[in-house]
């Protein structure tokens, strides 16, 4: 900690050499911008110095420092970069020529991952009591899978589909009722959601062609002086 405080000592002495006039009456330096960044992305943050309630626009040079740059790291025109997933605190000094530098309170950054990707990305399924596995993918803001992500699964709507965690990264999905629903996935606290369909199929009927037998040639005399039939044949008629 001494150490870090004789360097940043050192850089906001050198920012103060170099830097034009400026005010002398500094009362605090204001951070704006997001409080997360993506993973492998970047995020631009804004420094705001004021002199009471008026902001301060010349004369001055900033100076940015990250607590924690192994996992949120930030360059000194406030481009903040996510290196690993977590938090650090971001601070700013504005430097004037002529008074001392005045730091701003920490600014919370936190690193996430960038989104969600599901396989399949939409289901349908036929009938109550049928089933699937999904997967979910965690990405970067390069969309890089990251791995070792733990998942949550909602259903929307449990009167048509439940869901329920089926191992890692994977959920099964079991129809109950007809109709069209959602399925919500969080990951370090990004969401996104699936399509969840469940529309009852027509059976199908095969329809079989009727047979009529049609007889031929009157009946014959046997030798005996029997009656022999005539012959006959099968005629395949479809219904009308």
């Amino acid at each position: 900690m001494k150490r870090f405080c004789l360097s940043l000592g050192a850089v906001l002495t050198m920012a103060a050499c170099g830097s034009d006039s400026g005010p002398s009456s500094l009362s605090s330096v204001v951070i704006t911008g997001d409080s997360t960044v993506g993973l492998q992305g970047t995020m631009q943050l804004t420094a705001t110095a004021l002199a009471g309630n008026r902001p301060v626009l010349t004369g001055l040079t900033y100076v940015w420092i990250s607590s924690d740059s192994a996992r949120v790291r930030v360059s000194q025109t406030g481009l903040v970069t996510g290196v690993q997933l977590g938090s650090a605190s971001i601070t700013v000094s504005a430097v004037p020529q002529v008074s001392a530098p005045v730091t701003s309170g920490p600014y919370v950054v936190r690193t996430r991952i960038g989104r969600i990707v599901f396989q399949p990305f939409d289901i349908a399924l036929a009938s109550p009591n049928d089933t699937v596995i999904v997967n979910a993918d965690a990405r970067d803001a390069q969309n890089t899978s990251v791995p070792g992500i733990p998942f949550t699964w909602v259903s929307r709507n449990t009167g048509i589909v439940t869901v329920a965690d089926s191992g890692i990264h994977k959920a099964i999905v079991a129809a109950v009722g007809y109709g069209t629903t959602r399925i919500v996935a969080t990951a370090d606290g990004i969401a996104d959601s699936m399509t969840a369909t469940v529309q009852q199929i027509p059976a199908s009927a095969a329809i079989r062609p009727t047979r009529n037998w049609i007889s031929h040639g009157a009946p014959q005399r046997s030798g005996s002086g029997s009656r022999s039939p005539g012959t006959a044949r099968a005629v395949s008629q479809s219904p009308r």
